[in-house]
């Protein structure tokens, strides 16, 4: 017996189409795991596109892939971001630095272009509840893993770009790694493009030029089954990592999952409280 043909759909799309959508990266996904050199090769990569002449008008970034995910309670339908939530958080951060830097154009708001363009910024990076106006973890495109989105969010409610955020500790890898690849970001932003009115026409190139190949797959199942065969690409997973997919593989129970999910982000606080720099991974526990 042959065995089922499944459906999938790809297609490359931009940065601007890309996070029409939201998503949410899956529990059985590592933290946010990217350091200072994979960020700074990932902005030197656009960079060389953008600016050193050339001849291609687009830039593909890469592959995500992505399933079917749940629906919030004000019917916006999220999807789960099962491989490629390094780049995709990543560009989220970065869109993040856009925009902040853009709020800083003297009389901006005088000008219906950049409105325009500043809204559609705006709605890239969160998307709006209709019962409440004020930001919060579940309103970001990217509900980021590991506990993140509460940084991320406190990062874009920041007027500046200090590194201080009442109220939200460095706990965790995740979030360590998060702040490290935004201060990567805005560094790179005030050397390369330090006149503030470029900021509108960078912004048109990244989400028009800047592209993603994105694959939905049929099932939350599947994905699963995917993610653990792609897991030697990009960065490798270490030991605590692969033993925390295969946990997920094998319990069925969504309520499971979540405890899970919790104590497991419970125990990594704790070892990264550690002093010593070994003690502190979850691959130690």
């Amino acid at each position: 017996m042959s065995a089922p043909v499944i459906k999938l759909d790809s297609k490359c799309v931009k940065v601007s189409e890309f996070f029409q959508d939201s998503y949410v990266v899956p529990q059985f996904q590592r933290g946010y795991a990217w350091k200072h050199a994979q960020v700074e090769q990932f902005l030197g990569d656009i960079y060389e596109f953008l600016e050193e002449q050339n001849s291609s008008p687009i830039y593909l970034l890469g592959q995500v892939i992505i399933a079917p995910g749940r629906e919030l309670e004000q019917g916006q339908e999220v999807y789960e971001l099962v491989d490629g939530q390094q780049r995709a958080t990543t560009l989220l951060l970065f869109l993040i630095a856009l925009y902040k830097r853009f709020s800083k154009i003297q009389n901006w708001h005088q000008s219906a272009a950049l409105r325009h363009h500043h809204h559609n910024l705006e709605n890239m990076i969160i998307y709006t509840n209709q019962t409440t106006a004020t930001i919060n973890e579940m309103n970001l495109r990217i509900k980021v893993a590991g506990d993140g989105s509460k940084l991320v969010n406190a990062i874009l409610e920041k007027d500046d770009d200090a590194d201080n955020f009442p109220g939200v500790d460095i706990t965790n890898w995740t979030r360590a790694n998060i702040l490290d690849a935004y201060k990567t970001i805005v560094n790179f932003l005030d050397i390369k493009y330090p006149d503030i009115n470029v900021i509108p026409d960078l912004y048109v190139r990244v989400v028009t030029k800047l592209m993603l190949v994105r694959l939905e797959l049929p099932t939350t199942e599947l994905a699963v089954h995917v993610f653990d065969r792609i897991n030697n690409r990009g960065l490798s997973l270490n030991s605590a990592d692969l033993l925390k997919n295969i946990i997920f593989m094998r319990v069925k129970d969504q309520n499971v999952h979540e405890r899970i999910s919790i104590e497991w982000q419970m125990a990594s606080e704790q070892l990264y409280k550690c002093s010593s720099g070994r003690l502190k991974h979850m691959e130690y526990l």
